[in-house]
């Protein structure tokens, strides 16, 4: 095997190890939301995930402009006019 077949085929491994590891995440995670929500698994089907995630993001969206608009209204307030 060549140097660069050897590097290809770490470079393969790797790609395994870093899918597998974002695999992990993402059931971890899903787990957590689930618990934390005290979501019924019998009742979890692809339109409540969907309706859950969209639920999620608008409230994340909505905080990171608030908070946005937050610190560009500090910033602004700090500004000095010498």
């Amino acid at each position: 095997m060549t140097t660069l077949e050897k590097q290809q085929e770490k470079l393969n491994q790797l790609a395994k190890k870093i899918k597998l590891e974002k695999e992990k995440i993402d059931k971890r995670f899903g787990h957590e939301i689930i618990r934390r929500l005290d979501l019924d698994y019998a009742n979890l089907n692809q339109k409540e995930m969907a309706r859950i995630v969209n639920q999620i993001t608008s409230s994340l969206h909505s905080d990171d402009l608030t908070k946005n608009n937050s610190s560009s209204t500090h910033q602004e307030g700090s500004k000095s006019y010498d």
